[in-house]
């Protein structure tokens, strides 16, 4: 799981299109219209918000260190890849920043409770101090441990059991990698500086090993959630997109058939900010049609001048387009590739 290999795969996917600095708006998962178009353009939306508290600094440093290896060439935030090793993405196969991002963390901490508390009353030891201190997630836990206040039992053996199968279908040495960081009774969890030292590996890689576990978890669990019908408990309900909030609200308007114009009225906010909303929501909504924004001629010809100039960058192509189209149009058509490579 080397931290290094993952973002240096990652800059090869957006060289000479985005500074070295789009990759950390992708792994931090900024809420911006750029950074989210981008997570779909380039095929990269399962690396999205994968290090939240990824700081700057640290990033830069990272880059400092892959120059100097003499993987990439820098130029302020600009940078070229030196050589293109390949570089096979199947470790980070599990991965799915952005469809988990808003709840994986929450869905981790109710399980390290659970398991403490079951572990704590199987042990005739109900009283203990929570491993994890934020009052949602507690009252959350409590919330689902009420559901079997009758019989105690019940819950401890179901939850060792829901485990027990779902670690079946990790490898053994993730099933390893996640059991280490329960608490139980007499049994603190495992911090990421410890497994560090114990794996000989770096912070970033143990990061990143856990989420692409916690990833994998999350979806074993969704796909089957009748065999694992307490685990999926943790899981909240979501949409079936991810949208900010605000762009969210754009697109009840856009329901309702408002034009850009009246939504920007309504909201008082300029026309960019809601062109960058619409893109957001063309990137997020599988059914969302462009049409009311670019005709399908228009979209023809966009799509093959990138075809042809093999690139994103929206002046190189609405330089070479014949029909004025704007780089809102341009932006729209680019969301109906997806991925161009």
């Amino acid at each position: 799981m080397d931290f290094i290999k993952l973002v240096y795969t990652l800059l090869i996917k957006v060289e000479g299109q985005r500074s070295y600095r789009s990759v950390y708006h992708l792994l931090k998962g900024k809420k911006s219209a750029q950074t989210i178009q981008d997570a779909h353009l380039f095929g990269v939306k399962n690396y999205f918000a994968i290090y939240p508290k990824l700081h700057i600094d640290v990033f830069d440093s990272i880059i400092v260190e892959m120059s100097n290896q003499g993987l990439i060439n820098l130029e302020g935030t600009n940078f070229q890849v030196i050589s293109k090793t390949s570089i096979s993405e199947k470790p980070y196969a599990n991965l799915n920043g952005y469809e988990y991002h808003t709840y994986d963390e929450w869905f981790f901490s109710q399980l390290l409770l659970l398991a403490q508390a079951t572990s704590q009353h199987a042990h005739q030891s109900p009283r203990f101090i929570p491993i994890v201190d934020d009052i949602q997630v507690q009252h959350s836990v409590k919330r689902i441990w009420n559901m079997y206040k009758n019989n105690e039992k019940v819950i401890i053996e179901q939850l060792y059991s829901e485990l027990h199968r779902l670690f079946e279908l990790l490898t053994q040495e993730e099933a390893n990698f996640i059991s280490m960081q329960l608490t139980g009774n007499k049994h603190i969890g495992w911090s990421f500086t410890q497994l560090s030292e114990y794996y000989h590996l770096s912070y970033h890689d143990i990061h990143i090993w856990y989420k692409q576990t916690l990833h994998k978890m999350i979806h074993l669990i969704k796909d089957s959630n009748q065999t694992f019908s307490l685990l999926a408990l943790l899981i909240p309900v979501t949409s079936e997109f991810n949208l900010t909030s605000s762009a969210r609200k754009t697109y009840n308007y856009l329901q309702k058939n408002y034009s850009i114009n009246q939504i920007m009225a309504v909201r008082n906010l300029k026309i960019s900010t809601i062109e960058d909303h619409v893109v957001e929501i063309a990137s997020s909504v599988d059914d969302f049609s462009i049409r009311p924004f670019v005709t399908e001629e228009m979209e023809q010809d966009i799509l093959a001048v990138i075809s042809k100039l093999n690139t994103r960058k929206l002046k190189e192509i609405k330089d070479q387009l014949t029909n004025n189209e704007s780089y809102f149009q341009i932006r729209l058509a680019m969301t109906c590739t997806n991925s161009l490579d």
